[in-house]
């Protein structure tokens, strides 16, 4: 069961970091426990345009020159660090009114995972339509400690007084 969270304060401490930035929440908070989950949030936040009549393969064109457009969910990941350059701030949200916007993006996105994309691009319009944070403080793995380098892999919810815990006696 994915959590999702549209609580006030969870979108708000989302929003804002230590920083003297203002707080710019997102639209929903998600917590997920796996990269399965993560890739399938990712997938859903960048999806082409489909209506009744038009299908994934035959291109929705809104401004009818050829180009895909594509919405788009802005994401930004929430560990346990604190953000001090404003990077939690959610810039595009809400009404979805840039969609002139043309970039490359990879044709993977909307073909079967697993697909060569070296090269594979292709010219969509994009439609913002607000953003949510991924909050990764179920990922609280700790590796283990390479001695010669002292070098440990953790999870991006591990929090300082975790490692400093778990590392104390080696």
């Amino acid at each position: 069961d994915l959590k999702i969270s549209t609580n006030h304060y969870d979108l708000e401490s989302h929003g804002h970091g230590e920083s003297y930035h203002p707080s710019a929440p997102p639209d929903a908070v998600i917590y997920p426990k796996n990269e399965n989950e993560i890739v399938d949030i990712l997938r859903l936040c960048c999806r082409q345009v489909v209506d009744d009549i038009t299908t994934i393969t035959n291109k929705n064109t809104e401004a009818g020159d050829g180009i895909t457009t594509v919405e788009v969910v802005s994401v930004i990941p929430y560990g346990a660090g604190t953000s001090l350059e404003g990077h939690l701030c959610f810039l595009h949200s809400g009404n979805g009114s840039d969609i002139d916007e043309i970039v490359d993006i990879p044709t993977s996105l909307f073909n079967n995972p697993g697909n060569d994309i070296s090269d594979k691009f292709q010219k969509v319009r994009v439609k913002r339509k607000g953003g949510i944070s991924i909050d990764m403080s179920f990922f609280q793995s700790i590796g283990e400690v390479a001695s010669g380098d002292l070098f440990v892999k953790v999870g991006a919810g591990v929090t300082r007084n975790s490692l400093n815990a778990a590392l104390r006696h080696t």
